[in-house]
């Protein structure tokens, strides 16, 4: 078995028997009514019974946006990981490079 560590931890890679499997603990955005990363402004709270969640359209835009760049960072990690490419160090500052770009933009 084979343990890649990314980001102080908050991405793990493990290769086991021929099978690969990440572990993410990269915080999404979430709802403010419900709590779902996944929301997609169709929750009761966001419908209106809510009436704290002050979520605009943009704000589900972009919280989805937002979590969607954090998912395809996961898959193309798995996926450079899964090619053999083992240079953790460089990997580590790429990754934290893209993760702060993101946040600028979005957070």
């Amino acid at each position: 078995m084979t343990t890649y560590e990314f980001l102080n931890g908050k991405l793990i890679i493990t290769e086991n028997d021929g099978c690969t499997k990440i572990e993410s603990s990269l915080e999404r955005m979430t709802c403010p009514s419900c709590s779902q990363a996944n929301c997609c402004n169709d929750c009761d709270g966001s419908q209106g019974a809510d009436e704290n969640n002050e979520e605009t359209e943009e704000d589900v835009i972009d919280r989805q946006r937002y979590n969607a760049v954090l998912d395809g960072i996961e898959s193309f990690l798995l996926g450079i990981v899964c090619s053999g490419i083992s240079d953790i160090p460089k990997i580590n500052q790429a990754l934290q490079t893209t993760l702060d770009a993101v946040e600028y933009k979005f957070v």
